[in-house]
């Protein structure tokens, strides 16, 4: 993985069980995994080498966004023409810096200059710790391979603002690289009406099948969809399977009872920021060629203000005889893995 210091001098490589997690403050703040020599993650290494400022460098890997998207408060819809999407430089561009690194843990910090859809002027503390997750006896349990990651990502704005001016919810987008034999799926404490999210944009129930507590979401489609997990239906987890590589990939994030949630979707949200309130979300991309395992937090409300939002998750990759895998996802969340399913 010499490659990933050459892209970014500053990289930390933390040991995690089969692999290694790699902190990339000059990546923006990324996160990747790698294991047996292979990066799990999709990470353009052209686009990470070239990019520049302006245009959208999505690179890949695991990157911390603000939320909402859309909206009334959305920050990719905050420059002078109200329908142009963009991301800020301070997601886009702007390198972190590592300043905790050690064998156990790296913390990764910067100072965000955002504007969102308001004209509202926000200076955030945007910081990542990440420590290896421990798969050790899980992965012996069932003769798999397996490395991960817990972070805690932490967006503090320097001063609060009414619900009406600003919201901000910590955003981690893992990013996949898509295969024919991919899908998504999310399981969730029990069954019950609306805990899966449609509602961001194009119709993506053609493609969920439902089995009680847990969906599967095909990647079929011939143009990009998105569903998510509501925070208030109990969502146990989310994840990818892509049999063809063998690849398991899970996340987890605490999910907070009462917590303020809001709608984070590319849309209008036609009934306000708050009408939804998701802890997870699923993306695929189609022609981009790749998915996403999102976790989203809720917002910090202190007296009536937003001052903030604290995201902690849980990242953990798979790796081994499909038999194995679906063993241990039956054994630990009574899911029943594919090794395909139908397209």
């Amino acid at each position: 993985m010499d490659w990933l210091k050459k892209l970014d001098p500053d990289a930390v490589s933390l040991q995690c069980g089969d692999g290694a997690v790699w902190a990339l403050p000059g990546l923006q703040g990324r996160i990747v995994c790698s294991m047996d020599g292979e990066l799990l993650h999709r990470l353009d290494r052209d686009l990470a080498a070239t990019a520049k400022p302006g245009t959208f460098n999505n690179v890949g890997g695991n990157s911390l966004w603000p939320a909402p998207e859309g909206g009334p408060v959305a920050f990719n819809y905050y420059q002078k023409d109200p329908a142009a999407w963009g991301v800020q430089e301070a997601v886009n561009s702007q390198f972190a810096v590592c300043t905790e690194c050690s064998g156990t843990h790296a913390v990764m910090e910067k100072t965000m200059s955002l504007t969102n859809r308001t004209g509202a002027d926000m200076l955030v503390a945007w910081r990542r710790e990440i420590r290896p997750a421990d798969l050790a006896r899980t992965a012996a349990e069932y003769s798999l391979k397996a490395t991960g990651y817990e972070s805690e990502d932490t967006l503090l704005l320097q001063k609060p603002f009414s619900p009406e001016e600003a919201l901000i919810a910590a955003w981690s987008l893992e990013q996949l690289p898509l295969s024919p034999d991919a899908y998504g799926f999310m399981v969730f404490d029990k069954a019950v009406p609306g805990m899966v999210n449609t509602g961001y944009y194009g119709d993506p129930v053609p493609y969920l099948d439902y089995a009680g507590n847990r969906v599967i979401f095909r990647f079929d489609s011939p143009s990009k969809l998105q569903i998510g997990a509501d925070a208030g239906s109990n969502p146990r987890l989310i994840g990818g399977c892509i049999p063809s590589r063998d690849l398991l990939i899970l996340r987890e994030t605490t999910v907070v009872p009462g917590g303020t949630y809001i709608d984070i979707a590319d849309n209008e949200q036609p009934a306000g920021p708050f009408a939804a309130g998701d802890a997870y979300s699923i993306f695929y991309g189609a022609e981009l060629d790749f998915f996403e395992l999102e976790t989203i937090a809720p917002v910090i409300m202190e007296a009536g203000l937003v001052r903030g939002s604290l995201l902690q998750s849980r990242s953990m990759f798979f790796r081994g005889r499909f038999d194995d895998l679906a063993r241990m996802m039956m054994d630990k969340y009574g899911f029943q893995l594919q090794q395909g399913v139908a397209k």
